[in-house]
């Protein structure tokens, strides 16, 4: 599995072409998102500080009980579930505050920028940005940071699978509308009708289909 990590802690940032100056002038560096192995891999949250601390971010299951026509809900202590149904019941994931580490080894953490509207330029491109960078720490402080790789990606073969995915989500999409019309009941009616008629009609003609192949045999062998 992958963490996440934003680095506030200054980047050894390469040294970008004029046309790269362009593409990535609107990236806030420090608070970019990056994704890395090099941690516990639970898909939690770091950060590295602008000081060179790194910290984890803690969460936390809550357990709510819903309130019918009400705002809100009623937070439940652990012994107090058991008195809900499971429908009663909604759970989810809230901060917990931030855990300083006392970490010594090797983090490697790394970004795809994809080049393309909406993401960093309004001009669509050919290639997407793939970097990445190493850090050093010491008991829990920073002491060598390092750019790792940077590099353009041809984007063909991602933009071809990310349509893919949308033409996907747009069938699945146009499948609920239809599910949502008012005559959708009817047609259901009308398809499962149809399909029993045919299979039924499929059966009778390899019926008849198979009494004639007998009659055949029969009529060779007399």
């Amino acid at each position: 599995m992958i963490d996440t990590l934003i680095c506030e802690y200054k980047l050894p940032l390469p040294e970008f072409s004029e046309e790269e100056k362009n593409d990535l002038k609107v990236v806030e560096w420090n608070k970019m998102s990056f994704f890395s192995k090099s941690l516990e891999g639970e898909m939690d949250k770091y950060t590295i500080s602008e000081d060179g601390q790194i910290y984890k971010h803690l969460t936390r299951n809550l357990i709510r009980k819903k309130i019918p026509q009400k705002e809100g809900e009623l937070e439940l202590e652990e012994e107090d579930m058991e008195s809900y149904p499971p429908s009663d019941l909604v759970m989810e994931e809230v901060d917990d505050g931030i855990l300083r580490l006392d970490y010594t080894g090797e983090i490697i953490f790394y970004s795809i920028i994809y080049k393309e509207d909406n993401f960093i330029t309004t001009q669509d491109g050919e290639f997407d940005y793939f970097i990445s960078f190493k850090v050093l720490f010491w008991k829990g402080l920073l002491k060598e940071i390092s750019l790792e790789e940077y590099k353009k990606i041809e984007n063909k073969t991602r933009k071809e699978a990310q349509n893919r995915m949308m033409s996907t989500f747009n069938e699945v999409d146009k499948r609920e509308e239809k599910r949502k019309s008012w005559w959708y009941p009817c047609f259901s009616i009308f398809r499962e009708v149809t399909i029993f008629f045919l299979n039924f009609l499929k059966n009778i003609l390899v019926w008849i289909f198979t009494k004639l192949i007998k009659i055949t045999i029969k009529l060779r062998k007399f």
